[in-house]
C-alpha cells in the first residue's frame, strides 16, 4: 500500500466515512454490505444536511438560520435558510476549537433576549463554547425540537473528540479544504492567480515561472484552472521540492531509496541508527506505529517521504500538531 502525495477527494471521503463508524463508539458491522443505514450514518448525514434553528447573539435579535456540519472541513456553519451555495455562509466554528457543548440556555445571549428564550424549553437549546483565547466565544442555539437538539449535542460531542484524535494526514487535508474553499470561484475551481495570493499566507515564496510550470503539470485538461484533487497534489509539489531534500535532511537517501517513499524497513533502520529507539527492535511494532499514526491497516506500510521529513523529531511520537501547516 503506497501513500502518494495526498489522498484524492474520493479517498478522503472514504477515510472520513470509515471513521464515522467509530465516532459514536458503536458497532457498525450490522450495516456492512447490507445497505442498512446505521444510527451513526443517519446522525452524521442529518447534521450535514442541516437543520433550521434560532441563533441568539448579543448584538442582534434572534435569527432563523440553517445550522449544518461541513464534515470535509470539520466546521459548524450557519447560513440564511434560503442559501443554497456552498460558497456562502454567515459564520463558522472550527470543531478543533470547541471546548464544551452544554445542553440548556446557560449563556448571556439567551439572557439578553429572555422574553423570547423563556418561551423555549431548555431541552431544545444548547450552547457551544469555542476559541483559542482565555475568554471563549459562544454559539447559542435553539432547535425546533428536543430530538434535533439531542442530535446536535450528541453529534457535536463525538465529532469534536474524533476531530481532536484525527491523524495528521487528515488534518492537513481538512486544512487544504478550507483554504481551497476560500479561493474557489462559482465553477468550484481555482487558477494560478488564486495560488499566487495563497502562497504568501503560508509564508512561501516561489518564482512565477516555477509556479506556472508546476501548475501546468497538474492542469492536465489545459483549462488554466484546477479542482481540489489537483490543488492537493500541487501543494505537495510546491512544499516538497525533491531538489532541496539534502538541505532538509542530508541523510535522507539512507532511508528512502527512491526519495519519494519510506518503507517500514527503512523507517525501522532510521529509528535504530538515528534515534536509538527501542521500537526498532520489533518490526511488528514499527508497522503498528506507522499504521496507528496514519490510521490505516496494512502489513507493510509505506509512508510519503515528505511526510517522513515533516514528522522527523528528536523522538517520534504519535501526537498531531495543534494546527496543520506547511512547516509542521
Amino acid at each position: 500500500m503506497v501513500f502518494r502525495n495526498g489522498p484524492s477527494d474520493k479517498n478522503f471521503r472514504s477515510l472520513d466515512q470509515e471513521r464515522i463508524s467509530r465516532i459514536f463508539g458503536m458497532n457498525n458491522s450490522s450495516s456492512s454490505g447490507s445497505g442498512y443505514i446505521s444510527e451513526v450514518d443517519h446522525i452524521i448525514h442529518q447534521l450535514e444536511r442541516g437543520t433550521l434553528v434560532m441563533k441568539y447573539s448579543l448584538r442582534k435579535k434572534p435569527e432563523h438560520k440553517t445550522l449544518a456540519i461541513r464534515l470535509e472541513t470539520r466546521q459548524i456553519v450557519w447560513t440564511r435558510p434560503a442559501t443554497n451555495s456552498r460558497l456562502v455562509h454567515d459564520g463558522a466554528v472550527d470543531l478543533r476549537k470547541i471546548k464544551e457543548i452544554r445542553l440548556g440556555k446557560n449563556s448571556k445571549e439567551f439572557e439578553k433576549w429572555s422574553d423570547d428564550s423563556k418561551k423555549i424549553e431548555n431541552l431544545k437549546c444548547f450552547v457551544v463554547y469555542y476559541g483559542s483565547e482565555f475568554k471563549l466565544r459562544v454559539l447559542s442555539i435553539a432547535a425546533l425540537s428536543e430530538q434535533e437538539c439531542e442530535l446536535w449535542v450528541k453529534g457535536l460531542r463525538h465529532l469534536v473528540k474524533d476531530t481532536l484524535d484525527a491523524p495528521y494526514p487528515l488534518l492537513v487535508q481538512v486544512w487544504l479544504r478550507r483554504e481551497y474553499y476560500a479561493m474557489e470561484n462559482c465553477s468550484e475551481t481555482i487558477n494560478i492567480k488564486d495560488l499566487k495570493a495563497f502562497l504568501p499566507r503560508i509564508n512561501y515564496k516561489i518564482p512565477t515561472n516555477k509556479l506556472r510550470e508546476l501548475f501546468n503539470e497538474v492542469d492536465t485538461r489545459r483549462r488554466a484552472e484546477i479542482g481540489f484533487d489537483d490543488f492537493a497534489v500541487l501543494y505537495q509539489k510546491i512544499i516538497f521540492d525533491e531538489s532541496s531534500v539534502d538541505e532538509i535532511f542530508d541523510k535522507v537517501a539512507l532511508y528512502s531509496a527512491n526519495l519519494k517513499t519510506v518503507t517500514s524497513q527503512e523507517f525501522q533502520s532510521f529509528l535504530l541508527k538515528e534515534q536509538n529507539d527501542d521500537l526498532s527492535n520489533d518490526d511488528r511494532s514499527v508497522s503498528r506505529f506507522i499504521c496507528n499514526f496514519l490510521k490505516v491497516s496494512t502489513t507493510a506500510p509505506i509512508g510519503n517521504c515528505s511526510r517522513f521529513l515533516r514528522r522527523r523529531t528528536p523522538k517520534w511520537t504519535c501526537r498531531t500538531p495543534t494546527s496543520p501547516s506547511p512547516s509542521s
